[in-house]
């Protein structure tokens, strides 16, 4: 509590009172660190406040409307948030129809009238808060029963929960951020108005959403608020791929779980596994298209026996969807949509050491990643899959996984080129070389000599390599007298996704990196 050392001696000096507010105080009663502070201060004019506080550190102005700064204390890390007391003037009939007005003789109680929920709408004396973080709580100035609210895990609106909501219908969302930290419950009028109200979500700011989602998804547990957010429609208009997955049923015989409670508890065992957003959200989205390809199989033992063939191809589409609707930012949607896209691959034992290889570069493991395999993304992925099952979460690794991990490493260490960067020679010296110009027909080269290598690592020398560019170029590369550049094609069939209209090309490649939700439902 360092940072409150400026403030001590703002109200010291100058007269001011000075409260904790907020998640602070919340955060302090139930024991817990405060991510962040938050202050309101009283009884002292804005020019003597930030000319006091201005010689003490930077203070920035960060929410004009609502009169709130952004304190930084000279020699120390972290800021602080502090505003005065605020209160809303009607301008029209509407609920809609107000402005804040933010004044420094506005009374605590009125500035609580405007707080979201109880648990956040109390306040704490600077006073009433040593150097270490502890409180008085008998100091606890609570105008809305916020501690008994606490006492009784649950998240309550202030005043009418209407009202609250139309305000900002954000604070739905904040709610749900709530629950997922807390584990308390929703109050039965709080969670009604939210039920009723779900659709002015749509009202909100894409960026402001998807900022609180990635709140949830930072919580230990998301999968509580995932179901509140099913049970009050809110799902519907946030993420409506995965409120169609609510009731669709799986195979008993493999799965515990209908596939909407399998991924929200996949999700809990990504973020236990992984602090990395990107194995967290490829855990909630691994399986969106499970509901659109859900068929029952032909001469199958009953209802239940189904399958989702190809399901992995959909829900990368669908994640591509949800990540473009949500504007999150290029490289995370890129590295959530790869992850998915390759989160069912069935490893065989009797895969060749290309296949491994494929598979290598598909999932862009790097020989930094060859001692702690168990922490790379796409198998963090896998165990979080299998322990949002509970026939499987005994063991996230299986043998077989153990076993593949261990080739990986094997493969690795003898191969010399898993990406086209490895290989001895680029395409400018090819170009330079022969004396081509850059065209499609050098990276068709490249593309040929990487496939070589692939087969045979030692063939990875800057001369053997320009010797077989030379036989390529020649129309000979395999002794035949057909030239490869006609219609050249690579020498396997290849996944090719094209996401961004939807069109799919796919065929086998001897298991590498490929399946089916079919193949590996039993795994």
């Amino acid at each position: 509590m360092e940072r409150l050392k400026a403030l001590r001696k703002l109200r010291k000096e100058l007269g001011a009172e000075v409260f904790l507010v907020g998640g602070t105080v919340r955060d302090l009663i139930r024991k817990k660190v405060p991510n962040d502070l938050d202050l309101v201060v009283r009884n002292v004019t804005p020019s003597d406040f930030q000319n006091f506080l201005k010689k003490r550190g930077s203070l920035e102005l960060v929410g004009k409307s609502f009169g709130v700064y952004l304190f930084r204390p000279t020699g120390m890390k972290g800021h602080v948030d502090i505003a005065f007391p605020r209160t809303e003037v009607s301008t029209g009939p509407e609920h809609t129809d107000f402005k804040a007005v933010c004044d420094p003789e506005i009374s605590l109680e009125e500035d609580s009238k405007r707080r979201d929920f109880t648990l956040n709408a109390m306040y704490l004396s600077i006073d009433a808060i040593d150097d270490n973080g502890k409180i008085d709580r008998k100091a606890v100035i609570d105008f809305h029963k916020g501690l008994e609210h606490i006492r009784r895990r649950l998240v309550v609106a202030v005043g009418n929960p209407e009202d609250r909501i139309k305000e900002d219908p954000l604070r739905m969302l904040r709610a749900m951020v709530l629950l997922a930290r807390t584990g308390y419950r929703l109050e039965g009028n709080t969670f009604g108005a939210i039920k009723r109200h779900a659709e002015l979500l749509n009202s909100v700011a894409t960026e402001r959403v998807r900022d609180e989602f990635i709140k949830i998804m930072e919580s230990d547990k998301p999968s509580r608020a995932f179901k509140a957010l099913s049970r009050t429609g809110l799902l519907n208009i946030m993420l409506p791929e995965l409120a169609a997955c609510v009731g669709c049923g799986q195979n008993p015989k493999y799965h515990s779980y209908p596939v909407f409670e399998h991924v929200i508890y996949a999700t809990d065992a990504a973020c236990s596994l992984s602090n990395d957003l990107a194995v967290r959200f490829s855990a909630l989205c691994h399986d969106l298209g499970k509901a659109p390809t859900r068929q029952l199989r032909p001469n199958g033992d009953g209802p239940d026996d189904v399958s989702f063939h190809n399901h992995e191809i959909v829900s990368t589409k669908l994640t591509y969807t949800f990540m473009k609707r949500m504007k999150f930012p290029k490289d995370f949607s890129e590295a959530v949509i790869h992850l998915v896209r390759w989160h069912q691959y069935k490893y065989d034992r009797d895969w060749t050491d290309k296949a491994v290889r494929r598979f290598i570069r598909k999932c862009g493991i790097e020989r930094a990643d060859l001692d702690t395999l168990d922490t790379h993304p796409q198998f963090l992925l896998r165990q979080a899959d299998r322990m949002g099952n509970e026939l499987k979460a005994h063991l996230p690794i299986t043998k077989k996984q153990g076993d593949f991990q261990r080739r990986i490493r094997e493969v690795y260490e003898k191969s010399s080129a898993h990406s086209l960067r490895d290989l001895k020679v680029n395409g400018n010296d090819i170009m330079e070389k022969f004396q081509l110009p850059a065209s499609p027909l050098v990276g068709k080269i490249v593309r040929y000599l990487f496939d070589t290598v692939e087969e045979d690592p030692s063939l990875n020398t800057k001369e053997q390599l320009v010797e077989l560019a030379k036989k390529f170029i020649e129309g000979t590369p395999d002794g035949t007298a057909e030239n490869p550049i006609n219609g050249f094609r690579d020498r396997e069939k290849v996944v090719v996704l094209e996401v961004k209209d939807g069109r799919d090309h796919q065929a086998d490649s001897r298991g590498a990196a490929t399946s089916t939700g079919a193949a590996a439902e039993g795994e």
